[in-house]
């Protein structure tokens, strides 16, 4: 609900020139849905988890784990769809021809590690430290998960 509301309330008062408000509320028409599928299948995930953790007798944290990355991944995949969708509709004069797959930002002349986006802002994945950062962000979590799966099992 967060997230719509969010979402809803930056295309409402979007401002700046025509193709700026255009895009803020074509953004949070096409996020919506996305964001609604994830809610519901990531909620009867943890339901299905719950319902597994009464009625058996081993522990299902792999397979909770292993389903929420799934989840994730799939929604990060609808997710760059809709940005690339953005971009061919409503495009952004300043980063739209250097996004790939609607998500990644790649512009060797910009010597900016983050760039700033209506949402969101993503790293330019030319820049060198953007991988080190990346790398970290992604392999925190990983390492973190990992450790979980095996002291659980």
């Amino acid at each position: 609900a967060a997230c719509f509301g969010l979402i809803y309330q930056h295309a409402k008062h979007a401002n700046g020139e025509d193709w700026q408000v255009a895009r803020s509320r074509a953004t949070c028409n096409s996020m919506l849905t996305p964001l609604g599928k994830w809610m519901f299948v990531l909620n009867a995930v943890v339901v299905v988890d719950i319902y597994l953790s009464i009625t058996q007798i081993y522990s299902s944290v792999g397979l909770l784990i292993a389903a929420i990355i799934i989840v994730v991944a799939l929604l990060l995949w609808d997710m760059a769809r809709v940005q690339k969708w953005l971009d061919d509709h409503y495009p952004d004069p300043k980063t739209s021809e250097h996004m790939k797959w609607g998500m990644f930002y790649y512009n060797p002349k910009d010597p900016n590690m983050m760039v700033h986006r209506d949402l969101n802002s993503t790293f330019n994945m030319a820049h060198p430290r953007s991988w080190v950062v990346m790398g970290a962000l992604l392999g925190i979590p990983i390492i973190v998960v990992a450790v979980a799966i095996i002291l659980v099992n």
